[in-house]
């Protein structure tokens, strides 16, 4: 039994790799003379496949992450010890059906619509996938994020060292910085912007007139200043980035903060040895993650979740993940 089921994980592998999307297309590649001769073994109905990931329970789920935590740290026995910075992001998945544990929440595409929420921790550069996770699509992106990137820093292996992490917005959290300072691991966070934040822009806008901001380019420019929201424990560094905007965008946009002239954002950091300039670049390499999340959607079928129960979505979008990095050395 242990053998059938090993043949269809195998099987499930090889499929998801080289496109084959839904569980049907599976036994196409199954009965392909050429990759029969390449496995030199008999394989399963797709149907073994299937009912592997209908009868997964949490303790399944579990053992999938840790199989991906040991193909991590296999591939790091080739490496030299090094210092990685992790991206975190995450994505609406629309579901066509009734899939257990959904729910409606921000759905760009489909509003009002239930979908699942997917949470990506990846490393930057080399893009290795840490972990996943599939939520509730009324879930908030900060929903259990401190714990989801403490699992992610726990699944690295042990020549890879946590130098800095880098999100967006939606994990803005005092919570998660304070855990970050204590551990001595860096962050570049994008800000919310938090009435309270604003009125202390406003501020500095009053403080700094034009001539005192910092030029980036002819687009962007920079201040910066140290402040804790009202809520907060500790004062942190914020860069304000400053960016014009077109005649046209003035026209069009009435949300600006303070000015039709220019758009503002804020980043939160306690890196204190890059400039402004350096912190606004380092961040904007996070962006990197979004186009990884539309390839894993497109590429590796994240955004289909076919199957009724949740667990069993869970499971084989875990599954997705082994194979996506799998592929994703093989391309390096």
């Amino acid at each position: 039994n242990h053998c059938l089921i090993g043949s269809a994980f195998l099987l499930g592998i090889d499929s998801i790799i080289l496109g084959y999307s839904r569980f049907s297309h599976m036994n196409q590649l199954k009965n392909d003379p050429a990759y029969q001769s390449i496995k030199g073994f008999s394989l399963p109905d797709e149907k073994v496949c299937r009912n592997f990931l209908k009868d997964s329970d949490e303790t399944t789920v579990s053992q999938l992450r840790e199989l991906n935590r040991k193909v991590l740290e296999l591939k790091s026995q080739n490496e030299e010890v090094k210092e990685v910075i992790l991206d975190f992001d995450d994505t609406v998945c629309h579901i066509f059906g009734h899939q257990e544990g959904s729910g409606v929440g921000y759905n760009p595409k489909y509003h009002g619509r239930p979908s699942y929420k997917v949470k990506v921790g990846m490393l930057s550069i080399t893009n290795e996938l840490l972990d996943v996770t599939l939520e509730s699509g009324i879930h908030h992106s900060n929903y259990n994020f401190l714990e989801f990137l403490k699992d992610c820093i726990a699944n690295l292996p042990s020549g890879w060292i946590v130098k800095r992490i880098r999100a967006d917005r939606g994990m803005f959290d005092e919570k998660t910085f304070i855990y970050l300072e204590d551990n001595s691991i860096e962050y570049v966070v994008k800000a919310k912007k938090y009435n309270s934040l604003k009125l202390e822009i406003e501020k500095l806008l009053e403080k700094y007139p034009d001539e005192k901001w910092h030029s980036i380019n002819s687009t962007y420019s920079f201040a910066e200043m140290n402040y804790a929201l009202p809520t907060w424990e500790r004062s942190r560094r914020f860069i304000i980035i400053r960016k014009a905007v077109s005649k046209k965008q003035k026209d069009l946009n009435k949300l600006k903060l303070f000015s039709h002239d220019y758009e503002y954002q804020a980043i939160v950091t306690n890196v204190e040895y890059l400039t402004p300039a350096e912190v606004f670049k380092d961040y904007n390499k996070r962006c990197n993650i979004e186009n990884n999340i539309d390839h894993l959607k497109d590429g590796y079928y994240f955004s289909e979740n076919s199957l009724a129960n949740k667990i069993a979505n869970e499971a084989f979008l875990i599954l997705k993940m082994i194979a996506y990095n799998i592929q994703n050395w093989f391309q390096s």
